[in-house]
């Protein structure tokens, strides 16, 4: 039967149906019979539409509408006004908001599908779910159970899957949406349309206990936090986490789960891993990936790639931190990591004992009082080993290797290099190329130099350490003997040879052969000695 209603404010009920009801004018409430299948047009006021039955079809029309649906798998359409399209715990529901700031609430799963239903993966008995759209205008859309599509469509809408709930489709569409999830298995888009505006900047958090949950940002500077694991039969997460287009923040607060992996794309972005173990990948753009929260009893633990442009890493323990192209920023605070500066001009900075290589480009390598491994790579490089017996290596270009504390190996590598062992006794080896061997302190310990060629390489003292050298007509800038015995006045100082330990003794009128510098392979000369 259809039922045409006049202008004024109506009420009707039906008993029987299906029936098809056009209201005009006026605010109208209006409820189908029990059966189901009728067709109810609220048009023009502030409409009140109840649908008693199942496979109910209601349309707002006009104005502020309140809708709802009793027994589930109806079709809800706000239409324009700020509508309420609410759904009951029974069956599965189509919401439709149109244009106005409408809030959507869908029902709660049943244990039996409809051909409505969007199945989304799983396995097992399919569930019944809402399909909640809202079109244009701020949306609240808030889902019932699991397995629902919500899509928020223009506008700044605020979308909310059912706590505990799981495999949902959310997605924001346009505007700069707030989205929260679930649980488990949600795909989460902050932007469906890869043609949204920069300006989308979305707001996403998934459920809590988040396994294998997709999110993706797409368009905008999209802030996305991954939750915390609550349920501790969750060993694995394993969450997808994209920012997309734009300046992105993304947050792992994962505490037990781990193996997620979070990329930044394009952007300037900051990823922050969790206390699980967790994968950062921060794409093109200047990136900061902060894994200091992340797995650092684990071996290995957190993995941070910095990717394309000028990034910041900064891990602790057990970690592989790895710049990549770029000129590169990367600190550890403390553990044994693993730490690569990739193609650029990077500096690496390890808090303990690290490996540290600095790839391509003119890098700054810093050790830790730990025992460190500290690669230059191609490039004109700075080593500076600190405390700890390290392992220096220039590699090819100039490098510049400084030993400081400890009983350290320096290797130049290609190129003219500059060698200073400092404190400890430290084997030299200067490589292809005229190198120097920095001292500047003749009490510092007993070096011994692997490779050294007079006349090509020269060994460098500090004149404020090693005093009186200078001898007048020796042509030479110290004055160098070969032999023990006292030679000379008391007020004058010498490099000596004797064997293959060079020394330098502040007095030469002294039988003694003085402070031990070093140990060589080769022959030495006066000439090869530099004051500076």
């Amino acid at each position: 039967m259809v039922r045409i209603l006049n202008d004024e404010n109506n009420v009707l009920q039906l008993l029987e149906g299906p029936d098809i009801v056009l209201a005009l004018e006026g605010n109208d409430l209006i409820q189908t019979f029990n059966g189901g299948g009728s067709l109810v047009y609220g048009n023009k006021g502030n409409d009140i539409l109840i649908g008693q039955g199942p496979r109910d079809t209601l349309f707002g029309g006009q104005d502020n509408d309140n809708l709802s649906s009793a027994k589930g798998k109806s079709f809800l359409f706000g239409e324009k006004g700020n509508d309420i399209l609410t759904g009951t715990n029974v069956g599965a529901d189509f919401f439709f908001g149109g244009e106005g700031n409408d809030s959507i609430v869908g029902g709660a799963p049943q244990p039996t599908a409809s051909p409505l239903d969007p199945i989304l993966g799983g396995s097992g008995a399919p569930v019944s779910a809402n399909s909640i759209y809202g079109n244009k205008g701020k949306d609240t859309l808030i889902g019932g159970g699991s397995r629902d599509t919500i899509f928020g469509g223009q506008d700044n809408d605020s979308i909310q899957a059912a706590d505990n709930s799981s495999s949902n489709l959310l997605s924001g569409d346009k505007g700069a949406d707030t989205i929260t999830g679930g649980g488990a298995g949600d795909t989460i888009l902050g932007d469906f349309d890869l043609a949204a505006t920069a300006s989308d900047n979305d707001s996403i958090t998934s459920g809590i206990d988040p396994e294998s949950v997709f999110i993706y940002g797409n368009q905008g500077n999209d802030t996305i936090i991954l939750e915390k694991v609550t349920n501790k039969l969750i060993t694995s997460t394993e969450a997808n986490l994209y920012g997309g287009k734009g300046n992105d923040s993304i947050i792992s607060l994962d505490n037990q789960g781990g193996n997620n992996r979070l990329y930044g794309d394009l952007g300037n972005d900051t990823l922050v891993a969790g206390m699980a173990t967790d994968t950062l990948f921060g794409g093109d753009g200047n990136d900061s990936l902060d894994g200091v929260k992340g797995s650092s009893t684990k071996d290995p633990g957190t993995a941070m790639y910095g990717e394309g442009g000028n990034d910041i890493l900064v891990g602790e323990g057990y970690q592989l931190l790895d710049g990549g192209d770029g000129n590169d920023s990367i600190f550890t605070t403390d553990g044994t990591d693993i730490v690569i500066g990739g193609a650029g001009n990077d500096t690496l900075t390890a808090g303990a004992a690290a490996y540290l290589d600095g790839g391509d480009g003119d890098d700054v390598l810093n050790g830790s009082s730990g025992g460190d491994a500290l690669i230059g790579g191609a490039g004109n490089d700075k080593l500076y080993g600190q405390d700890g017996n390290d392992n220096l290596q220039g590699g090819a270009g100039d490098d510049l290797l400084v030993g400081q504390g400890g009983d350290d190996n320096l290797q130049g590598g290609a190129g003219n290099d500059i060698l200073s062992g400092q404190g400890g006794s430290d084997i030299l080896t200067g490589g292809d190329g005229a190198d120097g061997f920095y001292y500047e302190d003749p009490s510092l310990g007993l070096d011994t130099i692997t490779d050294f060629v007079s006349g090509t390489d020269k060994i460098f003292l500090a004149k404020n350490a090693f005093t009186n050298l200078t001898r007048t007509g020796t042509g030479n800038a110290v004055a160098f003997v070969t032999g023990e015995g006292s030679i000379g006045n008391s007020n004058e100082a010498i490099i000596r040879l004797v064997g293959n330990e060079v020394y330098y003794d502040p007095n030469a009128a002294d039988t003694s052969n003085g402070t031990p510098l070093f140990k060589l392979s080769g022959t030495i000369t006066g000439s090869d000695f530099v004051l500076y």
